[in-house]
């Protein structure tokens, strides 16, 4: 009986003679309150990454050689035979950005024989994709033969194309392994797959300029924008056959000009060797949060506007 009175005390305020009316209005509140919950929820379920040490971000040279090991056994024995040649040229490296190394880091760096044997310094400082970087010249030609237990200087990118399958063999034990940034990399891939998709749903979301900037400030934004052009649901090491994926690595293969501040990291084999620090997942946390905020708007106006049209035709 309470309950009747109070929709018809509700209803007569506004002068609105049917009950049903009351009952939709009741209905669109619960569905403009379980959609963002549900979506939000999606969203908050892909925050939890427990895969990056947050105590400690600086990097090592025994951990990025123990990485780039495994990521180039792991992509010989993923990637098709045809592709070997272009991946091992890909795997050649011949600089590297210390910048999150520690000094002893560096040293090991300059003492291994992966660094290169030039008359000038080895390290300098200058400029990469428009920020400060120390760089020390290097060759990792012989972090790939060790990799594929080959000894020596024997093997060039083209007598990589020769490998058999007999010669790879033993590296099918690590087809489809992932470093640790593989594992973050296809979890933003994951990331930027379901918020695509979030906003698809929600027709007529604008995003604020906040998360737009958290958007474009994400830390593999270009790069993954690319992978999404050449697979739906692009995963590492696999990705890695693509060669437009590969050409990420060279600032001189790209018809634009690489910034680190709007196009983010480049997908090199350092990088995709490198341990993941803690603001990778931050940022995107970040992102997932302000997204979050912004559906829940939405949907917040969407009953208001909802329920005043109901009012207004009534």
């Amino acid at each position: 009986m309470s309950e009747d009175l109070f929709e018809n005390q509700f209803l007569n305020f506004f002068g609105i003679d049917s009950v049903s009316l009351m009952r939709q209005a009741i209905l669109l509140t619960i569905i403009c309150f379980l959609i963002p919950v549900v979506e939000i929820t999606l969203l908050a379920f892909n925050k939890v990454n427990p895969r990056i040490n947050k105590e400690n971000s600086s990097q090592s040279f025994d951990t990025t050689k123990k990485n780039f090991i495994r990521l180039v056994r792991s992509t010989f024995a993923t990637a098709k035979e045809q592709h070997h040649g272009a991946l091992f040229s890909y795997f050649v490296v011949d600089e590297i950005n210390t910048n999150n190394y520690t000094e002893k880091a560096r040293d090991e760096f300059r003492n291994s024989n992966i660094a290169k044997n030039v008359d000038v310094d080895v390290e300098s400082v200058r400029e990469l994709d428009k920020r400060d970087a120390k760089v020390i010249a290097i060759d990792t030609t012989q972090w790939i033969l060790e990799a594929l237990e080959r000894k020596g200087n024997d093997i060039t990118s083209d007598e990589a194309k020769t490998l058999t399958k007999k010669e790879t063999g033993d590296l099918k034990k690590f087809k489809n392994e992932q470093t640790p940034m593989m594992k973050i990399i296809n979890h933003h891939i994951k990331v930027h797959a379901i918020t695509t998709k979030v906003q698809q749903f929600n027709i007529g979301l604008t995003l604020s300029e906040e998360t737009t900037s958290r958007k474009e400030r994400l830390p593999f934004s270009r790069s993954v924008q690319t992978l999404r052009t050449v697979d739906m649901n692009p995963r590492f090491p696999a990705a890695l056959e693509y060669s437009v994926i590969r050409a990420l690595k060279d600032k001189k293969k790209d018809d634009e000009e690489w910034f680190y501040s709007k196009h983010g990291l480049r997908l090199g084999p350092i990088i995709l060797s490198e341990m993941p620090w803690p603001e990778l997942n931050e940022m995107t946390n970040q992102y997932l949060s302000s997204l979050s905020t912004d559906i829940m708007l939405y949907w917040l106006k969407v009953w208001i506007y909802s329920v005043l049209l109901k009012l207004v035709l009534a």
